[in-house]
């Protein structure tokens, strides 16, 4: 009997499928062997009936199963690049979420580093900001005769200032600007000194205008300035009356260079401070917005270190008392409004000056402000004091 051709490829594709499957029917009759289709290297009968684990655990065979898998390498045996091997990381959510709170972690440890630096250097930075010198070219003034002039202070700073020149062996008056400004402000001054016969000297503080130094003293370094200068305007006006007459930060230099130096015959004082004890504290606060938050106590510190003397030292209020017997005149105005210099404080520098002295308090002008507010009782007062003390 011949046998059709067909029948054993029918036979053999039977067997082949009634011996290979499964009791639930599936081609790979071990559950552990690897269906060569699935992509996790697992069974289908595995798959279908695994039982839920804990995290923890199933994290484990997940790493496991990344680290017993091999790992291609580019370019196969037919040459072509294949792909990176799956880390377990990308198939793992549990890992993804730990790479995302380390990283979030690494970000906030670097934000607080940086503010407490911040918190620290602020003080510092605000000294800076305080005592940095404020470099200008003055533009030389019109109509007013002048002659530039260089010279050195007692601790070697070269200091540039401007000889106004009225009569020789006429009595002089050095002119001392405020905070960082330059001579260019005492103009109007020397104007009406000039036209009353008196021989001015303009100078640029140390940190100021063209003169040299990296740093403003806050009153401690600038007298040495003031007392070059009235040595300087003796010499060239060929004068032992020399005067000093100061605004703002110079006035308060000039009472402290005047008690230094008895040379200098009469001291005007127009908006003096009485000490820094304010300027400074304002290096250890912040402000935000309403509230006033403290910082490390290195503002001061750092003031002394830049300038190279404790400013804290420089104190008006304290010196005023060794002019006497030469005389003063203190102006102020009653609305000034410059923290530093409020009008309580003229007081108490007069209430502590010796005799001869007098205080003006000029009704409104603001800060350095009533020659502008009064200008022919500022230029009557001053003259009147400078003729008594000068004679």
């Amino acid at each position: 009997m011949a046998i059709p051709g067909w029948l054993p490829l029918a036979a053999r594709a039977a067997g082949r499928g009634a011996g290979a499957r499964g009791p639930r029917g599936d081609r790979y009759r071990h559950r552990g062997r690897a269906d060569p289709r699935s992509k996790s290297g697992l069974s289908l009968a595995t798959r279908r009936d695994r039982v839920r684990v804990p995290a923890g655990r199933r994290h484990r065979a997940v790493v496991e199963r990344a680290r017993r898998a091999p790992r291609l390498r580019p370019g196969g045996s037919s040459g072509r690049p294949r792909g990176p091997a799956r880390d377990h990381r990308t198939a793992c959510g549990f890992c993804g979420g730990l790479g995302e709170i380390k990283a979030v972690k690494r970000v906030s440890a670097v934000l607080i580093v940086l503010a407490i630096l911040a918190w620290v250097l602020l003080p510092v930075a605000r000294a800076y900001s305080l005592v940095s010198a404020q470099h200008s070219e003055p533009s030389v003034p019109a109509g007013l005769s002048v002659a530039d002039v260089t010279f050195e202070s007692t601790d070697g700073t070269p200091i540039r200032a401007w000889l106004a020149l009225a009569k020789v062996g006429a009595p002089a008056i050095v002119l001392v600007h405020g905070f960082k400004t330059s001579r260019a402000e005492m103009v109007p001054w020397a104007r009406f000194l000039h036209d009353a016969g008196y021989n001015a000297l303009l100078l640029d503080l140390r940190g100021a205008g063209r003169s040299g130094g990296a740093t403003i003293g806050l009153g401690a370094t600038e007298p040495r300035d003031i007392v070059a200068a009235v040595q300087t305007a003796g010499e060239v006006f060929r004068t032992d009356h020399v005067a000093v007459l100061g605004i703002s930060l110079g006035a308060g230099a000039a009472i402290l260079a005047a008690a230094l130096d008895p040379r200098i015959a009469a001291v005007v004082a127009d908006s003096a401070w009485t000490d820094q004890d304010f300027q400074l504290a304002r290096l250890g606060v912040i402000d935000v917005g309403p509230f006033r938050l403290p910082v490390p106590p290195l503002g001061v510190p750092a003031v002394n270190a830049m300038v190279g003397v404790d400013v804290t030292k420089a104190r008006p209020l304290d010196a005023i008392s060794r002019i006497s017997p030469r005389p003063i005149l203190l102006i102020h105005s009653a609305d000034d409004d410059n923290a530093t210099t409020p009008l309580d404080g003229a007081r108490r520098l007069f209430a502590a000056a010796g005799e001869p002295k007098d205080l003006w308090v000029a009704p409104r002008g603001g800060h350095v402000g009533a020659i502008n507010a009064f200008p022919d009782e500022y230029r009557a007062r001053v003259l009147a004091f400078l003729r008594d003390a000068l004679r």
